[in-house]
């Protein structure tokens, strides 16, 4: 008999088999494979409901950013997300999923009725077309700062509601 092969207790010829010697260290196994796999965040599910849509078909236009630095400018977002409307009738809302790392972030959702890709807005720069942001905002002389309007993503799920403008 060899050193490295148990001896047949009485308890069954099972007892020494590879199997049987697996089966009874699997969950030993299982928490050391556990333990050393790395830890990794899952990223969190952001839904928005865009609410107060006044004009049929179009798209909803959502453009999210992560930080003030380039905040509103065409090379800074972290995702932006295009949903068509119904050209039949006007819909009650529309559901924009996102799926974000938690963190702060700040985003602007228009209707673009006319589906021309661009937020429309007259003389002055006043949007013409239905907008909101994050957070209530009431468009005045300036546009919103980063602050103002950024919110915190920290939930494995969540929805918020925003409402369109006009």
């Amino acid at each position: 008999m060899t050193p490295f092969r148990p001896r047949d207790s009485g308890r069954g010829a099972h007892r020494g088999t590879r199997a049987y010697c697996l089966l009874r260290n699997l969950p030993g196994l299982l928490a050391l494979l556990l333990a050393v796999a790395p830890a990794r965040a899952e990223p969190d599910t952001l839904v928005v409901r865009v609410c107060n849509i006044t004009h049929a078909g179009g798209f909803i236009d959502l453009t999210v950013y992560k930080n003030d630095r380039h905040y509103l400018s065409d090379d800074s977002f972290v995702v932006c997300r295009r949903v068509a409307c119904d050209t039949a009738r006007v819909q009650p809302a529309a559901y924009v999923p996102l799926v974000l790392p938690a963190g702060d972030y700040a985003f602007v959702v228009y209707h673009d009725v006319n589906s021309n890709g661009t937020l429309d807005a007259n003389l002055f720069g006043y949007p013409t077309e239905p907008m909101a942001f994050s957070r209530p905002f009431r468009l005045g002389i300036r546009a919103p700062r980063f602050n103002e309007i950024s919110l915190k993503v920290n939930k494995p799920r969540d929805t918020i509601e925003v409402r369109l403008s006009k």
